[in-house]
Parts: C-alpha cells; structure tokens; sequence
C-alpha cells in the first residue's frame, strides 16, 4: 500500500498541513473544502478525520506549526536576556532585538513557508467571522503577556494602556516589514533595498525602541 494513504502515518499528517496551507493562502479559509485538500494531498477524508477531528483545529495546527515554533524561541531568547538580571532589566533594544528576530529570520528562510504563511495571516483579519481571528490571537497571548511585563519594566512611566498602544504599532511596523516589501521599492525608488536580516533586526529595533522611549501622551498617561 502507498504510505501516503496510511491514515495514521506522519507522511499524511504533512501532507495534509502542506496542502491545507497552499490552499487556505489562495483561496481563502471558508472557500477552501474538507475536500479540495484531501484532493490536494492526495489522502482520504478519514485521514483529516484521524489527524485533526474538524476543519476548525486543521485551521488551528496550520497556523501552530508556524507561530509556535517562532513564539518558543521568542520566549526562549527573552528568558535568556532576562535570566540574573531582576534589579537590572535588559533594554529596549535587548527585549526588541529578542521579539523582532525570529519572525524576520523565519521570513527570510525560503523553506519556512514564510510567503504562503504572510498571507494566511492577512486573511486571518479580512475573513468575516470571529472565530479565526480568536485561533490566530490565542497563539500569541503567553508571548504578548511576557514581552508586555518585560518592556514594562523598561519604560515605567508609561501607562499599561499607552504600551499597550505602542506594542500594537510595533507589531504592525514588523508585520508590514515581512508583508510588503514592494512598498519598500517604491519608497527607494526602485533600487534593490531588501538587507539582511541582521540590518533588518536592527533597523526595526532602532525605530521601534524610538517609538517606545517617546515621551508619555499626556490624554492617555495616567490610565491604567
């Protein structure tokens, strides 16, 4: 018998997470059928049955198999910043420098996924329904609380609202970073731009840490 219709094998595991991201990122989350993917890899329905259970947690392993694995070592850089330093936290950059540099290396590696990954995450947030976006934030609250605390304690005078906010516009600032690189190209002109990903890190860590050490807003400085 082919292995590839073995239902409990790891071969059709991968398969079917293969051809589930190919076809979420093109067609989308509610076009794309139980079926079109067992099409896609070549497996029986039976076999999404036994590896998953449900289109929802199919959803859910794709987007796992890329964010955990970037969110652990996120996590894992953090504590070794943090670790023997409790009366002298890192800095700005350090915490940055820790969040920024997994996602920009990920994105950089061809055999990532990284591309089809990019657009996945933008339909996450274009698709009606709350549901997917609830799959795709729960992947990051233990990574957000963390980097939240750590940065906290190296800006204390803002308040828990106000870093709230300037966490979101960095987040948005690397996001737009891996997502659209022909806006860079049109901004320099045409000329080649693209740098690697150690002067990407740094770039994003400089302009992120600026935004963070500016001066608290007055409207919003006192709320907690």
């Amino acid at each position: 018998m082919n292995r590839e219709w073995v239902v409990g094998t790891v071969e059709t595991k991968d398969r079917i997470l293969d051809a589930a991201e190919r076809l979420f990122a093109e067609q989308g989350f509610d076009a794309t059928s139980l079926r079109a993917i067992t099409g896609e890899a070549s497996v029986n329905v039976a076999a999404v049955n036994y590896h998953f259970g449900s289109k929802d947690a199919l959803i859910e392993a794709v987007l796992a198999r890329r964010l955990e694995p970037m969110n652990s070592e996120r996590l894992r850089l953090l504590d070794e910043c943090e670790r023997g330093r409790d009366d002298d936290p890192p800095s700005i950059e350090e915490i940055l420098r820790c969040f920024f540099e997994p996602a920009l290396r990920m994105h950089s590696d061809p055999d990532s996924g990284s591309a089809r990954f990019i657009q996945i995450f933008g339909r996450t947030f274009t698709e009606p329904g709350d549901r997917l976006r609830e799959l795709f934030v729960s992947q990051f609250r233990v990574v957000a609380r963390r980097f939240k605390a750590a940065l906290g304690r190296s800006v204390p005078d803002l308040s828990k609202q106000e870093l709230s906010w300037r966490m979101h516009f960095m987040i948005g600032a690397m996001a737009h970073t891996m997502s659209n690189a022909e806006g860079l190209r049109l901004l320099d002109e045409g000329r080649p731009s693209r740098k690697d990903v150690d002067e990407e890190v740094a770039l994003l860590v400089r302009f992120a840490a600026a935004g963070l050490r500016a001066p608290a807003t007055a409207g919003i400085a006192g709320r907690v």
